[in-house]
């Protein structure tokens, strides 16, 4: 399960597009109040604030890769204040799994 800062409340716009999977292109709005967070499916009308691919995507959620490295990469684009509002979203560490099975 993945965790939000407790204070931090936005609403981030992202576009994504998927070339194996068109329902997964699209622009999705993702809510955070107080560390909680919504996403739903919103519009080509609303403004994008981050644009990626979902392989981008998936490793930006994951904590794999952070939005300044994708974004130096060429691999997103966005308004400095998307940038700043993602990097404080997906900011969780790196992925670890321990080593039992």
């Amino acid at each position: 399960m993945r965790g939000y800062p407790r204070d931090l409340s936005g609403r981030l716009v992202i576009a994504v597009t998927d070339p194996l999977l068109a329902h997964n292109t699209g622009r999705f709005a993702v809510e955070v109040t107080n560390g909680c967070a919504g996403i739903g499916k919103v519009g080509d009308e609303e403004p994008a604030g981050l644009t990626l691919g979902i392989a981008s995507l998936a490793s930006l959620y994951s904590g794999h890769t952070g939005v300044l490295r994708l974004q130096q990469t060429g691999l997103l684009h966005g308004e400095p204040a998307s940038i700043t509002l993602a990097a404080r979203l997906f900011h969780n560490g790196y992925p670890w799994m321990t080593d039992r099975f």
